[in-house]
């Protein structure tokens, strides 16, 4: 067997080329312990090393798991992640998301903290963390909030791709008939 073969088993079965390749050599590092620079080196996988990369590739083409539920992680601001079917894959939007998040307020926040020093003001500002407005007070305002809460109705179930039906139910989809009962809270 060659990586090839293991490519056209994820090619197969509708992943597209690029991402096959991709998956592959994330299986291969995972379940090999060999890197693209091992192979580029001319190290060459045993036939037991392959076949167990297959087997992974098989199951990936056969359920639609997806890749980091098999490797059991995935890459998020350039750290991985433990992941597993109780927590959400970080995306690549949730990537640029926090990026732009921390960029703005990570500034914002020395400006308010200089501010704050200067006017004598340590007691007028609180950060916390909490579940959407739990232990937020009524009368409290805020200038940003960044969420990921679920949206999805529970009738779009049967419509999702089959790799999102391996992810957490209570991270996707909300209780009422429209997919919003979050952002009316919000």
């Amino acid at each position: 067997m060659l990586i090839q073969d293991i490519v056209k088993i994820l090619t197969d079965s509708g992943i597209e080329p690029n991402e096959a390749n991709v998956e592959v050599r994330l299986l291969i590092e995972a379940f090999a312990g060999y890197s693209v620079a091992d192979i580029i080196m001319g190290k060459k996988l045993t036939e037991e090393k392959l076949q167990a990369v297959a087997e992974r590739a098989k199951l990936r083409a056969k359920t639609g798991k997806p890749i980091q539920y098999i490797i059991g992680q995935a890459d998020f601001m350039g750290e991985k992640f433990i992941v597993n079917e109780f927590v959400l894959i970080p995306r690549d939007e949730t990537e640029l998301l926090v990026r732009k998040a921390v960029e703005i307020s990570t500034e914002a926040i020395h400006v308010a903290l200089d501010n704050m020093a200067k006017m004598s003001l340590f007691n007028r500002a609180t950060f916390r963390k909490s579940n959407l407005f739990e232990k937020i007070r009524e009368d409290e305002k805020f200038d940003m909030i960044v969420s990921n809460p679920p949206y999805i109705a529970p009738k779009y179930k049967k419509d999702l791709q089959k790799e999102v039906r391996f992810e957490p139910e209570i991270a996707l989809f909300t209780k009422d008939q429209d997919g919003l009962e979050f952002y009316k809270q919000i």
